[in-house]
């Protein structure tokens, strides 16, 4: 069986410290960003696109057990 995203995103986040951030500029679907969480590393995702931002969203929110990060959005 092949792994998915996450789990190839899980080894390559590694090479960030323990308790470090990960940034991930092109956010997409948010498979970075879980991966960083599962890995005990904070997230910072950039995502201009509304629907893939929204995904994101939902997948990064059902990943944590607390609502404890903050989403932000474009400027006006």
């Amino acid at each position: 069986m092949f792994p998915t995203a996450v789990e190839i995103m899980q080894q390559l986040v590694q090479i960030c410290p323990e308790g470090g951030t990960v940034l991930d500029p092109f956010t997409g679907s948010g498979s970075t960003g879980v991966a960083a969480l599962r890995e005990g590393r904070q997230f910072v995702g950039v995502e201009l696109s509304a629907h893939y931002a929204d995904v994101a969203e939902a997948r990064l929110r059902a990943e944590l057990t607390q609502d404890d990060f903050v989403l932000a959005g474009p400027e006006a």
